[in-house]
């Protein structure tokens, strides 16, 4: 990733988004991005595909992002919380998803966030203080009030 997550970096782009369904998070685990592993340590300390596995059972909607080559990149989906207006939004990728276009990819992902916001009128994620690239993309998709927990994750 360039330093400034809103720049493109390639022409690729998110082909298209599907239903996620189980198989996809086998595809993912086996292939995540550094930074998401990163996550899944600092926020649970569970194996990769029991995340993922979680992740798409518990969400309404869990969608699937495929390249433009067709190749599975990334897993999203929003949580539901006990307050039917608030939702868990999460987003777990490949290394694959750092050869988009992240200009692109911004503009599709805010779409989507605009779309769930009609079932969802107030949406949060947790993230690794950390994790720099997963803030900055956060911030370009308009989330902001980025609180510190002391105690969340292992």
């Amino acid at each position: 990733m360039g330093s400034n997550l809103c720049n493109p970096l390639t022409e690729a782009v998110i082909g298209y988004i599907r239903k996620a369904v189980m198989a996809d998070a086998a595809k993912v685990a086996v292939s995540l991005h550094p930074d998401d592993l990163g996550e899944i340590k600092a926020g649970s300390g569970l194996p990769p595909l029991v995340v993922l596995r979680s992740g798409i059972k518990k969400s309404n909607p869990a969608i699937a992002l495929i390249n433009t080559d067709g190749n599975l990149v990334g897993l999203a989906g929003v949580v539901p919380t006990f307050d039917p207006l608030v939702g868990v939004v999460w987003m777990l990728s490949t290394t694959e998803l750092s050869e988009v276009n992240i200009t692109e990819f911004v503009r599709l992902s805010a779409r989507w966030l605009s779309q769930i916001n009609t079932t969802y009128p107030i949406l949060y994620n947790l993230v690794d203080e950390r994790n720099t690239r997963h803030i900055r993309f956060l911030r370009c998709l308009g989330f902001t009030g980025f609180k510190r927990r002391e105690k969340h994750g292992v």
